[in-house]
């Protein structure tokens, strides 16, 4: 948009111009858009009750079962951005489980990491 036009940024977040390298595929299979759709629209706010490097455990608004995949995103104080990641629910029971992380991004672990050391610092631990 050329300067001078007046502009209402609208995005939650600013974006910055960059030149970088990103892959990417495009999903074809109608059915599998409209699962990815599906699972967004399911997606709820749960609570952690503790975390470590391993996994979590957490407080349900529904029933939890041993076994299930789960994708989530673990917002962090102070974190401008949440952590994504993949886990399985290892025990359950009621609204309460067990889940060891599968899946998180090198440098999420890595951030996650700072953030226990730094929570266990401030209540005087190791």
């Amino acid at each position: 948009m050329p300067e001078g036009y007046l502009y209402k940024e609208r995005r939650i977040s600013p974006r910055t111009k960059v030149e970088i390298p990103i892959q990417f595929g495009l999903l074809e299979d109608p059915q599998a858009v409209q699962a990815i759709r599906d699972q967004h629209k399911k997606a709820r706010g749960e609570k952690a009750i503790d975390l470590s490097l391993g996994g979590l455990q957490v407080l349900a608004a529904q029933p939890l079962r041993s076994g299930d995949m789960l994708e989530m995103e673990i917002s962090l104080p102070g974190l401008p951005m949440a952590l994504p990641a993949t886990a399985e629910v290892v025990w359950a029971d009621g609204n309460t489980g067990g889940l060891h992380f599968l899946r998180m991004d090198g440098e999420d672990v890595r951030v996650l990491k700072a953030f226990l050391n730094k929570a266990m610092k401030s209540r005087g631990g190791a």
